[in-house]
């Protein structure tokens, strides 16, 4: 006979005091994503002039580090691939946090 012990699910907030940010705030997180994108690939695959929004959702672990990165909208173009590309490769974020211990949280920008 074995005894094993299960593992708890991993619980995932999406209310917290304290949600995750880039290092350095929007600011800096805009300025960053900026350098990284090539604002010309939307036009060269097609797109009219206009503002076209990519909205992303991924969760933040309790070290900062992004996971299950996905977009919830894609206009298209080659945009929400080349945003989910950029965001992979950024730094460590600061996570969430709350009175209690925070251990993953599911945030969503824009």
């Amino acid at each position: 006979m074995e005894i094993t012990k299960e593992k708890k699910p991993k619980r995932i907030h999406t209310k917290v005091e304290i949600v995750s940010a880039f290092t350095g705030g929007d600011s800096a997180w805009i300025l960053s994503l900026e350098k990284t994108l090539d604002q010309s690939i939307p036009f060269k695959n097609g797109a009219k002039a206009g503002k076209y929004i990519v909205t992303v959702v991924f969760i933040t672990d309790k070290d900062g580090n992004l996971s299950e990165v996905r977009c919830l909208n894609d206009p298209g173009f080659g945009m929400g691939e080349k945003v989910l590309a950029a965001i992979k490769k950024k730094p460590v974020w600061r996570p969430a946090s709350q009175p209690v211990e925070v251990r993953a949280y599911r945030g969503t920008n824009q």
